[in-house]
């Protein structure tokens, strides 16, 4: 489990050498923001869900055993905070929920977070997106389940191992039209320079990310768009994680 989560993923980290990428992405959006360049970026709300796929049992552990993964030895008594802020969150201790949160938050989630504000700093121009579909009662949204939809490859080989099957023509149709949503909102910026759903009927507009209101798209069968989704979470990481590294 320890090697699934943090030696084999880790061949795909940001490197950082002098002759490649001499600053980490986090440094670089603070020093050069976007360049005016427009960013769209987004998460899944259980990213952890994927690597259930590999280790079945990997959310069947007590919160604190997911914390100690995360190898901030230095930072002790501050995770234990940390799994006590989760759990109050997360309140099922039967199952590793909140565990899996926790290193999903570290690994995905509050890096995207961080990485917007960083390009709002900027002044660069942000949309942020929650991707809050669920595969099933377990795996729930999981990561990479939005890219057959973004991408519209719900039929292809991957997808229906990512995804799981169908359920119904109700449940495809229902897919799709998730799917079709996403890409118009992709689309629809391309082309008009707004992120709008011109091909369902509620022409939800996409609002931009900001410091103030934290506007966040949650796609789902019922999108809709939501205001810091993950605010207490991400506060806890800010403070204690993100802001202390950035000053020193």
């Amino acid at each position: 489990t320890e090697n699934m989560l943090f030696v084999m993923d880790s061949q795909f980290w940001p490197r950082v050498s002098e002759d490649f990428t001499p600053l980490d992405p986090f440094r670089a959006a603070q020093i050069h923001g976007s360049h005016g360049i427009d960013v769209m970026v987004g998460y899944t709300s259980y990213e952890m869900g994927l690597w259930l796929f590999w280790d079945d049992a990997l959310d069947q552990h007590p919160c604190d055993w997911y914390a100690k993964q995360l190898n901030y030895q230095e930072k002790s008594k501050l995770l234990e905070d940390g799994v006590h802020m989760y759990e109050s969150i997360f309140t099922n201790k039967s199952d590793g929920v909140a565990g899996m949160q926790m290193v999903g938050d570290s690994i995905f989630v509050m890096p995207t977070y961080f990485f917007a504000d960083m390009l709002l700093n900027k002044g660069e121009n942000v949309w942020v997106y929650q991707f809050d579909w669920q595969a099933d009662a377990r795996k729930k949204a999981l990561h990479a389940a939005d890219q057959a939809f973004l991408f519209g490859k719900l039929e292809t080989h991957t997808a229906g191992h990512l995804l799981g099957k169908s359920a119904s023509n109700e449940d495809m149709a229902r897919r799709s039209r998730l799917s079709e949503g996403m890409m118009a909102y992709i689309l629809s910026y391309a082309t008009i320079g707004i992120p709008v759903n011109r091909v369902g009927s509620d022409g939800l507009v996409w609002g931009k990310y900001d410091e103030t209101s934290r506007l966040v798209m949650s796609f789902d069968f019922h999108t809709a768009m939501l205001s810091d989704p993950v605010s207490a979470r991400r506060t806890w990481w800010y403070t204690n994680m993100y802001l202390p590294a950035f000053k020193a």
